[in-house]
């Protein structure tokens, strides 16, 4: 429905951006001392976010689409579905398995390469394994630096997908905004590492 791409693309980004703080509040539950690394870049990219999402909304309010083009049957599902759940508990497990297994035979750089990996389908799984990874005694720099190339991965294989699913003209706009977060969490561990 092109008419509603505008509408769709607002919607991408803002559920894009409270993942920033999702991630901020499960380190927070895993382990504390992990939230203030990851404060200043997520918080960052869901500026950009927040920022994006009021302006496209303010825009969206002065070219609001005709509600007959919106009309449709949308496939609705139940969010509490045992499946879904499952689903997360397996990956979790997994996740956590060989990010440890990485740290352990490879090293640190082994943890990132596997955030690297996991981020592309899914971030809450390894910031909660890195968070136990640096409660358990791994370097919280380094799990740190798991969680925010999880995002990046994660958020570069969302635009991909914006792309693919949603058509070039959506792509672009939902990609837009990813790349905007990304530079601005870019910039603040580029300024992090400098003041050192």
């Amino acid at each position: 429905e092109p008419d509603s791409e505008a509408a769709c693309a607002l919607a991408v980004v803002s559920a894009s951006t409270m993942m920033f703080v999702r991630v901020l509040a499960a380190a927070a539950v895993v382990y504390p001392p992990l939230v203030p690394r990851l404060l200043l870049p997520l918080g960052a990219m869901g500026v950009v976010g927040l920022a994006l999402v009021a302006l496209w909304a303010r825009r969206a309010r002065t070219a609001r689409p005709d509600a007959a083009a919106l009309q449709g049957d949308v496939p609705l599902k139940n969010p509490f579905e045992l499946k879904s759940a499952l689903v997360f508990g397996v990956l979790f497990a997994g996740v956590t398995m060989a990010a440890t297994a990485a740290r352990e035979l490879l090293g640190d750089a082994a943890l990132l390469l596997a955030a690297l990996i996991a981020g592309t389908t899914d971030v809450d799984a390894i910031t909660l394994s890195a968070a136990t990874l640096a409660r358990d005694g791994a370097s919280v720099q380094v799990a740190a630096m798991a969680v925010i190339v999880a995002t990046f991965s994660n958020t570069a294989v969302k635009a991909g997908i914006a792309f693919v699913s949603g058509g070039a003209s959506f792509g672009r706009k939902v990609g837009v905004a990813y790349l905007a977060m990304a530079a601005a969490g870019a910039l603040v561990i580029g300024v992090q590492l400098l003041v050192g």
